[in-house]
This record gives structure tokens, sequence and C-alpha cells, in this order.
């Protein structure tokens, strides 16, 4: 099944106050659907309003496929840069979200 026909790509954007440059993660539909063998189709983004504050969401392994991502630690930053895990790419830089 072609999931692209009939869902549309997700973007959530990082970092919106005026004081943080805004930072945008589009996962395709394949990234947050999963497609069992009979073409059935669960959204695979669950409802995290209900944890901390109501505004967290957690995003997991099918969401970062095609993603090389970078965590920072030291300075609270998560980086992510679109990837072919195949043959990776020199990267100079990731847009950083700051926590």
């Amino acid at each position: 099944m072609d999931v692209k026909q009939f869902f549309k790509p997700l973007t959530f954007q990082f970092g919106s106050k005026w004081w943080i440059a805004s930072t945008k993660l589009q996962i395709p539909p394949e990234g947050y659907l999963i497609i069992n063998n009979k073409d059935n189709v669960c959204l695979g983004i669950l409802d995290g309003s209900k944890v901390h504050d109501g505004s967290t969401t957690i995003l997991g392994d099918i969401s970062l496929r095609g993603l090389l991502v970078v965590y920072d630690n030291v300075n609270h930053k998560v980086g992510w840069v679109q990837s072919d895990c195949i043959k990776p790419r020199r990267v100079r830089s990731f847009p950083f979200f700051e926590a």
C-alpha cells in the first residue's frame, strides 16, 4: 500500500519562542504509520498530553528512520539531518533544537 496517496507528511515545529530560532522536523507518512500484511494502518504516535505538562510528545524509532540524530548532552540540544544510513554523508552542521 502506498500511504503517500492518502496521507500527508507531519511537521513538528520546535522552539517557536521569539528568542529561539524555530526548527522543523517533517515526517513522511511511512514514518508515522504502521502497516501490517493485511494493509491495515495504525498511527505510530501516541497521545502524550497526559504526561508532564501536557506538551510532551515522544517520537520513536518509526519516526526517526532516515535521520541521523545527534544528542548534545552538555549543551542540552538535539539535532537531526536527513541521512541514508547505508551511505552516510558528511555533515558540517545540524539544525539543533535547544531545550
